[in-house]
């Protein structure tokens, strides 16, 4: 069986169950409509809910979570859980470079981390994109030819 044709056979299986779920509740809100009527939505069942209105209270939820992937310092900057978040954050600030944004974010260590302004010039690029081709084409330089040519000892590395 493929993936492809497994999430079918899934489907149509949530939608089996989806529509049994749903004569279910159709019964099971008489007899709670008999005992309890006019509950607030906040207090529903999980059980009296469908698998959409299921979803929707998901998404929901994750939407108001997602809103929490940063907050707001003693300081005034804006304090991201993630560096992906950040970085999002910075691409929306068309025009500014990381020095002019107040915010920051803390890495796996919990260390406080933000982008540099840092762009290399030319010349450096030029280096950069040269070592990057040589790395491509598998010209690397040994370790131990590196610290011979500077004259290190190994226990000085």
């Amino acid at each position: 069986m493929t993936v492809g044709e497994f999430k079918e056979l899934l489907k149509e299986e949530m939608a089996e169950a989806e529509r049994q779920f749903a004569e279910a509740k159709v019964a099971y809100a008489a007899d709670v409509e008999q005992q309890r009527p006019d509950l607030p939505a906040e207090d529903r069942s999980v059980g009296d809910m469908t698998v959409g209105e299921l979803r929707a209270l998901i998404r929901e939820i994750l939407e108001e979570e997602r809103r929490r992937d940063y907050y707001i310092d003693e300081e005034g900057s804006l304090v991201f859980f993630s560096e992906e978040a950040y970085a999002d954050y910075l691409d929306k600030q068309e025009g500014k470079l990381p020095s002019e944004v107040n915010a920051y974010f803390f890495d796996e260590q919990g260390w406080r981390c933000s982008y540099s302004d840092w762009e290399p010039t030319p010349e450096k690029a030029r280096e950069l994109d040269e070592a990057r081709r040589q790395i491509a084409e598998g010209k690397v330089h040994r370790l131990e030819d590196v610290i011979k040519e500077l004259g290190l000892e190994i226990g000085d590395v």
